[in-house]
């Protein structure tokens, strides 16, 4: 068994119960090319089967609401935050015309416990078109009003991902990298 399945093995059974503690300090936005680069390899592990966005299957969801973000309408759906290897906190459902897309928040155990400083790591991500993009990351749980806006550009410009990867034959293949934003 590799050391990342070990590891995500650990994190599920040690902590599969486990809730977060509720943070009185606010979430700021992550730009540590180290902590996509986790997300990256740890999406391709199981190869081209496996390249997805793969979360728990949360339990019924906290609270739903619908928002019109540019020229979507967009549900929103909450779940309660749980510790694992990769749980779902937001769903946003985005819906115009005919296009649908589904982005969500997910927190990422791994990065978590590989990161430095410590913290519990949120990310926005999606899948489309054949890829996985990655558009913002969190070092604590996110508001959803600054979730508004990551989502609200990701849905108008979805090249706008700090991070893009599609699978390339033998492993995915970074075609978006934002050098501006992203630092080492």
């Amino acid at each position: 068994m590799s050391l990342i399945k070990c590891i995500l093995v650990f994190l599920f059974v040690a902590t599969i119960s486990s809730t977060f503690a509720e943070e009185a300090s606010e979430s700021n936005e992550v730009f540590l090319v180290v902590n996509f680069a986790t997300l990256v390899m740890d999406q391709e592990k199981d190869g081209k089967r496996g390249f997805h966005l793969i979360h728990n299957k949360p339990k019924k969801a906290e609270s739903v609401e619908s928002i019109q973000l540019g020229e979507f309408q967009v549900e929103v759906q909450k779940f309660a935050s749980e510790k694992g290897p990769q749980t779902l906190l937001y769903r946003f459902k985005a819906v115009n015309g005919k296009q649908s897309r589904e982005i969500l928040v997910l927190y990422s155990g791994i990065v978590s416990l590989l990161a430095k400083p410590e913290s519990f790591y949120f990310y926005v991500a999606e899948e489309y078109e054949k890829s996985i993009r990655y558009y913002s990351m969190y070092n604590g749980e996110p508001k959803l009003e600054a979730l508004k806006k990551v989502v609200e550009t990701a849905l108008s410009n979805p090249d706008s991902a700090l991070v893009a990867t599609k699978w390339a034959g033998k492993e995915s293949e970074i075609f978006i990298y934002d050098s501006n934003r992203l630092k080492k």
